[in-house]
């Protein structure tokens, strides 16, 4: 069973954005005007994104969702924590988002493989390891590569990169070993096709992004739209089996938060925040109080989708 439904449903749902992007790449990447309108879009639609939170939220039963106190107090706390750290001069903060950030995406992969499982009876501990070295190796070796033109999104520490042709080959060796012990899986044991699409998709996805290609753009935007495309995709789908609306109110359900906010927080972003290393914050009050509250809607939708994740049991009903 698939989760949209249909695989044809699916596989465009999450993915035909993200192949549009690499497929178009050659006819975008050479005009510095295109290559950045292209860069402007992902970057509005994974801020956009991450406001579907707010109706999938009215989805959730009170035992697979955190509190509206706890979420009012997380935000509090980021919101405090962001400040702080950006008052107080410390360095690194566009590093630690930037590693959080990866680690969200990381964990939704995981989410939507368990939602998989779920729907398919099948027990998702046998294939976890695979669902999570198959996804974090690859973003472990594109700190071994030598980029050209890296093009930072926040300033140029934002990834600790340490070029090495050893670290790389290593991380290619386990990589290929990974690989070789999932197929022997897959001979061994039936296992349900639209899970293995949950693995095998995103992990082609990564693996080419973040080992292969050799373009800044190439190597984040996919994944930027396979991130928001696939969330906003369940967020829908959650909304169609809680609510008994029309298709027109369950697309102005998910899509009028994340214009409205995602466009706020964009238009803030372009108005009032300057992106600067984070020690060039140290004891302004308008630029910290700024990146906190920029920030701090992102982090409670990390901390929201973790705590959905975790208890993704109620996801999907088939």
């Amino acid at each position: 069973m698939w989760i949209l439904g249909s695989s044809f449903k699916e596989l465009t749902g999450f993915y035909s954005l993200a192949l549009a992007i690499i497929l178009s790449f050659a006819s975008w990447s050479n005009t510095p005007t295109q290559a950045l309108l292209v860069l402007f879009v992902m970057v509005a639609l994974e801020s956009a994104h991450t406001y579907a939170s707010i109706p999938r939220y009215f989805c959730l039963n009170k035992e697979s969702a955190p509190t509206r106190a706890s979420l009012m107090m997380m935000a509090i706390v980021f919101f405090i924590s962001i400040f702080s750290w950006c008052f107080s001069g410390v360095g690194y903060f566009w590093r630690a988002l930037i590693y959080l950030s990866a680690l969200h995406h990381i964990i939704q992969v995981i989410g939507i493989y368990k939602v998989s499982c779920r729907l398919n009876q099948f027990d998702s501990k046998k294939l976890m390891p695979y669902v999570w070295l198959l996804s974090l190796l690859p973003f472990i070796g594109y700190h071994f590569r030598s980029i050209p033109n890296y093009q930072p999104f926040f300033a140029d520490t934002e990834i600790f990169f340490i070029p090495s042709s050893t670290g790389l080959m290593v991380v290619w060796a386990i990589l290929i070993m990974l690989i070789m012990s999932f197929i022997y899986q897959l001979k061994s044991k039936p296992f349900p096709v639209p899970v293995l699409t949950t693995i095998i998709a995103p992990s082609c996805l990564y693996t080419f992004c973040f080992l292969i290609v050799e373009n800044f753009y190439l190597s984040f935007l996919p994944l930027f739209a396979y991130h928001a495309c696939s969330y906003i995709q369940l967020s829908y789908q959650e909304v169609k089996q809680s609510f008994t609306l029309s298709r027109t109110k369950r697309v102005l359900a998910i899509a009028l938060p994340c214009i409205v906010f995602g466009g706020f927080e964009i238009w803030f972003l372009e108005t009032w925040v300057d992106i600067l290393p984070s020690k060039q914050y140290s004891a302004n009050i308008p630029f910290s109080l700024a990146i906190a509250a920029l920030i701090t809607p992102s982090l409670v939708h990390y901390y929201f989708d973790g705590f959905v994740w975790l208890r993704s049991r109620h996801l999907a009903k088939p």
